[in-house]
């Protein structure tokens, strides 16, 4: 499973990626310019460094302006890539607490985000929730 963290602004996308693999996580940092053409970007960066995995393996964990993601959300989830959205001040506090960090750096928030994807997989797993299913009513 691929977890990418991606936090997203006007100017670009700052995204990490965290392969998870048995006893061990790769990280993957990637700077995409422009949110015009940013998504066909990270798609085609994603297809090049993983081609055998497909897009419903993959899970995105969102950060940024909605108003920023809009099109970035819609161009991922066409192509069946799972997307969650993130309030920013939530993953810092998961950062705080859990990770013991404190986030100030785009790069470290985007890996910030794509660890805070991992671990609300594996709480889903734990719980035997559906991937779909809300962690909060």
């Amino acid at each position: 499973m691929l977890y990418l963290g991606i936090d997203a602004a006007d100017a670009g996308l700052d995204c990490c990626a965290v392969q998870h693999l048995p006893d061990q996580a790769e990280q993957h940092p990637k700077a995409v310019s422009g949110q015009v053409r940013g998504a066909d970007h990270l798609l085609g960066w994603l297809r090049q460094n993983w081609p055998a995995m497909a897009f419903s393996k993959m899970h995105v964990t969102l950060s940024g302006e909605a108003r920023a993601n809009e099109a970035l959300e819609l161009a991922l989830r066409v192509v069946g890539v799972r997307v969650a959205r993130v309030d920013q001040q939530k993953a810092r506090l998961f950062a705080r607490t859990v990770l013991g960090i404190r986030c100030q750096r785009e790069r470290i928030d985007s890996h910030v985000l794509a660890l805070y994807g991992l671990h609300t997989q594996a709480w889903r797993a734990a719980l035997n929730m559906p991937a779909s299913a809300p962690l909060a009513a």
